[in-house]
C-alpha cells in the first residue's frame, strides 16, 4: 500500500458558542472536539478524522446495502476488490488521493445545501440515533456552521466544480436528475464512453427512479419501518421548505449568498429572485 499521505487540514478548536451548539446536537458529547481547518470535516478527536477518511468509501460493485456494508470496514473491502471498481464516497477532493482525476473516472452529485441538512439529519437519525438529541432546527444550526462531517458543504462542492471541465471529473445537480433523468443519464453515458439506445436510456432511468430505488432492498436496506427514517426517504428537491421555519430560511438564504459570494458555482434551486431581501 502507498504510505499515507499528510493530512490536509490544520486542528483547530471550537469557540465556545460551538460547544453550546454541540451539547444541544449530540448525546454524550464531550471535549476534546476540533474542527479540521475553515474547509475540513469535524470529528471528536484528531485520530478519529483519519479513521474517517478510511471507512468513508463505499465499494459500489458489490453493494449489499448500508446494513451489510457497515460490517466491514470499507477500505477492507475496496483492497480486495477487483478492478474496475465502483467506489462511493461522501469526502472532497482534497481528502481524496491528489492524482485521483489522472487515475479514475469522477461523478459529483451536488445538491442545494438546505435539503442536503435536512437529508443528513434523517441519515443521522437512522444510522447515530444514539448519539442525537437534536430536532432539525439544532441540527441544522451545527451544520451551518460546520460543526458536522462532511461539512462545509458548498466548499466541498465549489472544490468539484472548480474542476469541472476536467475530462475524467463529471459534474452534476441533484436537482437536474430529479427534474429530467433521462437527459442526465445520458450525459453521464457520454462521460462514461457509452453508447446506449433511448431505449436502454429509458429502462435505465425507470429502474433508477426513486419508486424503484425505495423498493430495491439490496439500496434501501434498512432496519426502521419509520418511513421517515429510511436510506432512501423522499428524495425530493426542495423538501427543506417542509422543515425550516421563517427564521432558518432566513438564516439559509443569508448561509448560501455568504458561502457563495465570489464563487462560479450556483446552486439551479437558489436563483437570485427568490432571494429574500435580509
Amino acid at each position: 500500500m502507498a504510505p499515507w499521505l499528510e493530512f490536509p487540514y490544520e486542528m483547530k478548536n471550537i469557540t465556545g458558542e460551538d460547544d453550546k451548539i454541540l451539547r444541544k446536537c449530540l448525546l454524550g458529547y464531550k471535549k476534546p472536539f476540533v474542527r479540521c481547518g475553515e474547509k475540513g470535516i469535524s470529528t471528536h478527536i484528531p485520530e478519529i478524522a483519519v479513521e474517517l477518511i478510511k471507512i468513508n468509501f463505499f465499494n459500489l460493485g458489490n453493494f449489499q446495502g448500508l446494513n451489510e456494508a457497515v460490517k466491514e470496514k470499507s477500505w477492507k473491502t475496496l483492497e480486495k476488490a477487483p478492478s474496475p471498481r465502483f467506489i462511493k464516497t461522501h469526502l472532497p477532493l482534497s481528502l481524496l488521493p491528489p492524482n485521483l482525476l489522472s487515475t479514475a473516472k469522477v461523478v459529483y452529485v451536488a445538491r442545494d445545501p438546505r435539503d442536503v441538512a435536512v437529508s443528513y439529519y434523517y441519515l443521522y437519525k437512522m444510522t447515530n440515533k444514539s448519539l442525537l438529541r437534536a430536532n432539525v432546527t439544532h441540527f441544522w444550526e451545527a451544520f451551518r456552521r460546520d460543526l458536522l462531517p462532511w461539512t462545509p458543504i458548498v466548499e466541498h462542492a465549489n472544490e468539484a466544480y472548480e474542476k469541472r471541465h476536467h475530462p475524467n471529473l463529471h459534474f452534476v445537480f441533484y436537482e437536474n436528475m430529479k427534474k429530467d433523468l433521462h437527459t442526465e443519464i445520458g450525459k453521464v453515458c457520454k462521460f462514461l464512453n457509452k453508447d446506449y439506445t433511448d431505449a436502454q436510456i429509458d429502462r435505465l432511468a425507470e429502474h433508477l427512479s426513486f419508486d424503484s430505488l425505495r423498493k430495491n432492498k439490496n439500496v434501501n436496506n434498512t432496519t426502521t419501518k419509520d418511513s421517515e427514517i429510511q436510506f432512501i426517504r423522499k428524495g425530493e428537491a426542495g423538501g427543506w421548505r417542509s422543515h425550516f421555519d421563517e427564521k432558518m430560511q432566513l438564516q439559509a438564504e443569508e448561509f448560501l449568498l455568504t458561502r457563495l459570494a465570489g464563487l462560479e458555482l450556483s446552486y439551479p434551486s437558489f436563483p437570485t429572485h427568490e432571494i429574500t431581501k435580509l
